[in-house]
């Protein structure tokens, strides 16, 4: 009887456990995670209205995390993490845009420096052949 007790607080226990919210966890996780993310961004300067709108949500997250609404602070630190996600996205395909205008440029140079070459290359052998002749 004892031993059916004992089991029977045991289950009780990790039932109780796994109903209990685990947005306290996940809001750390996710604060940790946005943290890291703005920290890149500022080091890099990497400012623009997108992260500007995720410094305002980060720091109403912090503000909810403190009044002890963890559901809501969790989802308010989500949606900063995803704009800052999207703010380094975005200025990483501009970068990638101003790289490959660069090539871009270079391609056609020495696309025009390849028909000098050629053009060189035909009268050389058209001398070549003339004097063969």
């Amino acid at each position: 009887m004892k031993r059916l007790l004992l089991f029977l607080c045991i289950i009780t226990m990790f039932l109780l456990y796994a109903c209990s919210s685990q947005y306290p966890m996940l809001s750390k996780q996710v604060s940790t995670e946005a943290l890291t993310v703005k920290e890149y961004c500022t080091k890099n300067g990497i400012s623009s209205e997108i992260t500007g709108k995720a410094d305002s949500l980060y720091a109403s997250a912090e503000s909810l995390n403190k009044n002890g609404k963890d559901e809501e602070s969790y989802f308010t630190m989500e949606l900063a993490l995803i704009h800052y996600r999207l703010a380094l996205s975005k200025h990483d395909v501009a970068q990638t845009e101003k790289v490959i205008a660069k090539l871009s440029s270079e391609l056609k140079n020495t696309a025009d420096e390849l028909k000098t070459y050629q053009k060189i290359l035909t009268e050389l052998e058209s001398t070549k052949n003339e004097e063969n002749d």
